[in-house]
């Protein structure tokens, strides 16, 4: 009981607390707010008083007699009237200073006094004299007179003397250029304004604290019994039959309705729904198990079939030395529908080809297995790919309820010459790598996609290779390799990629690629089947490694 009791007055401590921290937090954020517009209240209604100030006593310095007042001193009475406009309008509009001085370009730190007036009723401030030179240490400043030096188009500056405008010492000045006759910059004229309505802020803080004490007891004595009552309790019940069930699993005592409150009713009545299944869920777990178990091992089987229905053991002719031939493929999930393929026709034609089927998993890898093998058999009885193709079409099409299709590229090379025939049925276009040169993309006529409809005509093209070129195919897991950002690889990249192994093996350009792709992706999960195939048309003997793809990439 007396557990049960702590545990209740624990859950509404614990709410109050929670409640009370937030008002804290509400009144905080809005003592902030407050201040800030405050803050900018007040810095733009001294900035505009500096302003009006400064732009008055302009109008009373003549920025064509400075360099005279500096050589004749303060005998002179241009000097002197001006002085007294300058002080006269310090008293009557209560200003701490006005002052006019001359500063060195080259550092904008040291300057020399032309103008210089204090308030009359200001102690802090003694004014300087005529010529007198002194040194600025306010970085802010200097850095706004070299702003206004060199820039005509500005007129003027507010500056604020105290970071946070804090006390009654704070002040906001205005600075004006002392243009001569010709517009240039002669002197800088700065009226200061003091800020003396900061103290409001401290009222307005302590309006805040009380509505926070006074809103934190109402808090405290009214939730306090009402959590208890309708919240605490319910959920302590709730708690203690979970807990009973984990030690037990068995059933118990019904809840019901334990609360007023809709959603812990509901909980309790989640608990005793759970109950009931989760001792369903037991029995069946078993039987889910081993079926779980028995799938994994079939999509096992089914990969490894589905591997070994393309070459994949190099060199892939290593009686062979006027080519070299290596492809790579990684499905998105256990099983795939991209699928390369290449094989000798007769001792002078090779026949390639790489393709995509629609969708992922088995159903797009049972649709390349029956693909792949009618492409074979059919380009082993002759024909050109366009042929071939037609031919592979009709025959999907006639009995393809699923409405799936493939994208293929097949190309013939004839080695003796180099000549590639081939046929684009919907495919991603090749690179070709030229000796010398770089890898481009060929365009080429593209066909419709195999399955898509039956009883329509293909198209050759051509690709003539010479010695020491390379061929590059590949499906659209390649360019559409998608980062954690849904960003894709792109065709320029891969481009990139394959010119920067230019002048490497096939197996050394699609380990590059590969490792480009992984960089590119990082952590995030594979999104689409990857597959490519490199050929390089050899221009003498070379040595080719013989390991399955997988390992080597």
């Amino acid at each position: 009981m007396d557990k049960k009791k702590f545990s209740r007055n624990n859950l509404a401590f614990n709410i109050v607390s929670a409640v009370l921290l937030l008002i804290l937090i509400f009144s905080i954020i809005v003592s902030l707010i407050g201040s800030n517009i405050l803050t900018e209240i007040v810095n733009r209604s001294y900035g505009d008083a500096a302003y009006a100030v400064a732009d008055m006593g302009l109008t009373m310095v003549n920025g064509n007699h400075i360099d005279r007042y500096l050589k004749n001193g303060e005998s002179d009475e241009e000097w002197q009237e001006t002085t007294r406009q300058l002080q006269t309008l310090c008293d009557r509009m209560q200003v701490t200073m006005i002052y006019v001085i001359c500063l060195d370009t080259a550092d904008y730190e040291s300057y020399t006094t032309v103008f210089h007036v204090v308030g009359s009723d200001i102690d802090d401030y003694k004014p300087l004299s005529l010529g007198q030179v002194k040194t600025y240490s306010n970085d802010s400043f200097k850095k706004e007179f070299e702003v206004l030096y060199a820039d005509d188009n500005i007129e003027n500056s507010t500056l604020i003397g105290a970071a946070e405008l804090h006390g009654d010492k704070s002040y906001i000045t205005s600075v004006h250029p002392v243009r001569n006759g010709s517009g240039k910059i002669t002197a800088m004229l700065c009226a200061q304004v003091p800020v003396t309505d900061m103290h409001t802020r401290v009222k307005y803080f302590a309006r805040i604290a009380v509505a926070a004490i006074v809103l934190a007891a109402l808090v405290i004595i009214v939730y306090t019994k009402y959590i208890r009552k309708n919240i605490a309790g319910p959920i302590g019940r709730v708690s203690a039959e979970t807990k009973r069930f984990a030690a037990e699993n068995t059933k118990g005592e019904p809840l019901d309705i334990v609360s007023r409150i809709n959603e812990i009713s509901s909980l309790s009545h989640s608990i005793d729904e759970m109950e009931e299944e989760m001792l369903e869920y037991i029995e069946n777990l078993t039987a889910v198990t081993a079926e779980k178990e028995r799938v994994s091992t079939e999509l096992s089987v089914a990969k490894r079939i589905q591997e070994n229905a393309v070459p994949h053991i190099f060199p892939a002719f290593p009686e062979r030395k006027d080519f070299d031939i290596y492809a790579y493929m990684k499905p998105a999930k256990e099983v795939g529908g991209d699928f390369y393929n290449y094989f000798l026709i007769d001792d002078d034609h090779l026949a390639l080809v790489m393709a995509d089927v629609s969708g992922k998993g088995i159903p797009a890898a049972l649709f390349m297995m029956v693909t792949n093998i009618l492409i074979v058999d059919r380009t082993r009885l002759g024909g050109t790919p366009a042929e071939i193709i037609e031919y592979v079409n009709d025959t999907v099409c006639s009995n393809n309820e699923a409405g799936m299709f493939v994208t293929v590229w097949l190309g013939i090379l004839e080695l003796s010459t180099g000549k590639i025939t081939a046929c684009n049925a919907g495919h991603d276009d090749p690179a070709v790598y030229r000796k010398g040169g770089t890898f481009e993309l060929v365009k080429t006529v593209h066909d419709i996609a195999v399955g898509a409809m039956g009883g329509l005509p293909y198209h050759n093209c051509e690709i003539q290779l010479n010695k020491g070129d390379k061929l590059f195919l590949y499906t659209d897991g390649v360019p559409e390799a998608t980062d954690k950002d849904m960003k894709m690889l792109s065709l320029g990249t891969m481009v990139d990629t394959l010119n920067r192994h230019k002048e490497e093996t096939p197996q050394k350009i699609l380990a590059g690629i590969n490792n480009g792709i992984n960089e590119f992706v990082a952590d995030a999960p594979q999104f689409d089947d990857i597959t490519m195939l490199c050929l390089e048309l050899k221009e003498a003997e070379g040595k080719n490694g013989g390991m399955p793809a997988e390992d080597a990439l």
